[in-house]
């Protein structure tokens, strides 16, 4: 992805049901936001009872829950709901994904309509705004439906960079999931990440590298933690605007008596 190369956006890690994480002392690349699994499906993770208080030390701390097709969707964003505030978790994340290894995760269930249940669930329950999606592009394929507004939610995307681009390359892709690749996104950009370098402490030897499209003073306003900066008053030029002005102002002006003298 575009941003990745840009040290000033926020960067961070992931982990699910078999991690258990402590921050590390100096970790390799800086670990500005966490994102735990909290369950698969109705069933809490292995490790998340574990992780709770690493996650909860945490300033910018999310989870995610993995969706399931056979149990009930309100059931699951139930036992989402409840891991996540023992974290404190600033944002949910719903996981979809279907896996080669497990095809019951194809059919039955694997449709927008009993997802979306999980999201409006998910809202209702004092989260507001703070659910998005997180899926790889053919994935979200399956389950973008204009019934459905999946393309309102902040998107969290599965391509690492060391799979293949997806049919037709990416560019494609971003407009068939219908948003900028700049707006809400995260990126998992890697799972291989060095597990112990970055805090695993249970023999895991890799983790999920991601990073968003935001600064982590953006990231900070996004979830809720600081309030976003005050608007200049209506007339009123910042100051570094105003400097940028007058250099501009004055080089056009040096240009023009130059053109006279000649």
């Amino acid at each position: 992805m575009e941003f990745l190369a840009s040290n000033d956006l926020a960067h961070g890690i992931d982990f699910g049901g078999y991690t258990v994480w402590r921050r590390p002392d100096n970790p390799s690349k800086p670990i500005d936001f966490v994102i735990c699994g909290v369950a698969w499906g109705k069933n809490s993770n292995t490790t998340f009872e574990q992780n709770i208080e690493a996650v909860k030390a945490e300033r910018r701390r999310m989870t995610y829950g993995f969706y399931h097709t056979l149990p009930d969707p309100k059931k699951q964003a139930e036992k989402w709901l409840v891991n996540s505030d023992m974290m404190n978790s600033q944002f949910i994340w719903v996981d979809v994904e279907r896996s080669a290894r497990s095809p019951i995760h194809i059919r039955p269930g694997f449709n927008a309509e009993r997802i979306w249940t999980i999201v409006e669930w998910l809202q209702a329950r004092t989260l507001g705004d703070k659910v998005g999606i997180y899926a790889n592009f053919n994935d979200y394929g399956l389950i973008d439906d204009y019934e459905f507004p999946f393309h309102e939610l902040p998107f969290w995307l599965a391509w690492p960079d060391n799979d293949p681009a997806p049919p037709g390359g990416t560019d494609r892709w971003w407009l068939t999931i219908k948003r900028q690749k700049h707006d809400n996104v995260f990126d998992q950009y890697s799972w291989k990440g060095d597990g112990p370098a970055f805090g695993t402490v249970n023999g895991k030897k890799s983790i999920d590298l991601n990073v968003s499209s935001m600064t982590p003073a953006e990231l900070d306003v996004w979830l809720g933690i600081t309030d976003a900066p005050p608007a200049p008053p209506v007339g009123e030029i910042p100051p570094e605007l105003v400097a940028q002005i007058e250099s501009v102002a004055y080089d056009k002006a040096i240009q023009a008596i130059e053109r006279l003298k000649g």
